[in-house]
């Protein structure tokens, strides 16, 4: 947003991300597969939790820049909030996530026993 005019400078999302699908849930017969596009943002920027049986993605990225005159500084936030319910099969404890050129990808692998961890953070390797 310019910060003396208001004006925000912001690009609707299916122009800033280019891979074929920006959300994707796919269910495998061990596990679930949950895929994000996430263009802009680096690994330490994304945040992921399990609270009960939500899983929770979040983000914040703060950029400062000098915009294409000299004029004043323009400052761009972006933001990510995403909310899942799991399924009662998906096993959270066991959870992974890796995030590689924009895509984060979370893996729940399926459990016998249904069991909701109350809180829990997932580590993006």
């Amino acid at each position: 947003m310019n910060i003396e005019t208001g004006e925000s400078n912001q690009v609707p999302l299916k122009k800033i991300c280019s891979c074929s699908s920006c959300l994707r849930i796919d269910e495998k017969e061990s596990e679930y597969i949950i895929s994000m596009c996430l263009t802009g943002l680096k690994r330490q920027d994304i945040s992921i939790h399990v609270e009960k049986n939500m899983l929770k993605i979040s983000s914040k990225n703060d950029a400062a820049g000098m915009g294409e005159s000299a004029g004043p500084l323009q400052y761009e936030t972006h933001q990510l909030k995403h909310s899942f319910a799991l399924p009662s099969d998906a096993d959270a404890n066991s959870a992974s996530a890796n995030f590689e050129k924009n895509r984060l990808m979370i893996h729940f692998p399926k459990h016998d026993k249904p069991y909701r961890p109350p809180m829990m953070k997932i580590h993006i390797s």
